[in-house]
């Protein structure tokens, strides 16, 4: 196997990656003011012309309902919300730094960002039918939640390559067999760049604990959505790496979600798949 990274060396690397624009610490900073309104808010949107016109794209897309209503930043948060726009910022900021990363031998960054724009869907479903999370917030976090896998894959394209192989080999989830190897895992990458890059702290700790719910603290309910989410978008086709297995879900969590009769279940993917195939349309657009 190549050489193992470990989380300093990783965290070196990191260290070494774009920061995002700073038109997202500016909004971060006047959310926090009651305040702020939807035409200052849009100021500092149109700050970055490239950000401004993306957002304006998406929030006039099929996804929201609102195909060409929409003429400005500002009317797009009045109807969508301050932190549903932020999170759009916030997701064409991370997919913009990691525009120039390529598809390699053993590994398809496309079938990863279609995984994610997947996850995403049935997080915000889950978080629409469940109310234990905020759906918009939900949507972002499936859409960044495989940050970790990204950098590695960035930073150590060699050892991504053997780990995938001996997951495959060996029958263990790719996180399963980091820990086991390493000592940590793609998530908790993940959420060394969302801390560099300041997320939210609930993304950040949905993130972190997306395979570990119940040491989530007050996050368990974003972080138990994105288990779930994650490993449905996988089971209906959407795997960001189709060679690996899956892992099992939590019993407790599944159950608290409403998942855990087959009935149920079939049905929720049935009636979520169209949302799916609707979320790579959006991702289509953010690239």
């Amino acid at each position: 196997m190549a050489e193992k990274p470990t989380i300093e060396s990783l965290t070196d690397k990191i260290r070494n990656i774009p920061t995002l624009p700073a038109v997202l610490g500016e909004l971060s900073r006047r959310l926090e003011d009651p305040k702020t309104s939807s035409d200052e808010l849009a100021q500092v949107i149109q700050k970055d012309q490239s950000i401004s016109s993306k957002v304006l794209k998406l929030v006039n897309s099929p996804f929201y309902g609102y195909a060409g209503k929409i003429h400005s930043i500002s009317q797009g948060i009045m109807i969508l919300g301050f932190n549903a726009v932020k999170n759009l910022v916030l997701s064409t900021s991370v997919f913009e730094a990691f525009r120039g990363v390529k598809s390699g031998d053993g590994f398809r960054i496309e079938d990863l960002w279609i995984h994610s724009a997947a996850t995403s869907a049935c997080a915000k479903v889950l978080a629409e039918t469940t109310r234990k999370a905020d759906p918009d917030e939900a949507f972002v976090t499936g859409l960044l939640h495989d940050i970790g896998k990204v950098v590695l894959w960035s930073t150590e394209p060699e050892f991504f390559k053997a780990a995938v192989t001996l997951s495959m080999n060996r029958h263990l989830p790719f996180g399963d067999l980091l820990q086991q190897i390493l000592g940590f895992r793609d998530e908790d990458v993940g959420a060394l760049l969302a801390e560099k890059w300041k997320f939210p702290p609930s993304l950040r700790e949905a993130i972190r604990w997306r395979e570990r719910p119940g040491q989530a603290g007050d996050q368990q309910g974003l972080a138990s959505i994105l288990q779930a989410a994650n490993l449905l978008s996988c089971a209906t086709g959407f795997h960001d790496l189709p060679s690996t297995p899956l892992g099992a879900p939590n019993t407790e969590e599944w159950k608290a979600l409403g998942l855990s009769e087959d009935q149920a279940l079939r049905n929720w993917i049935e009636s979520s798949r169209p949302r799916m195939d609707m979320a790579k349309s959006f991702l289509e657009m953010l690239n």
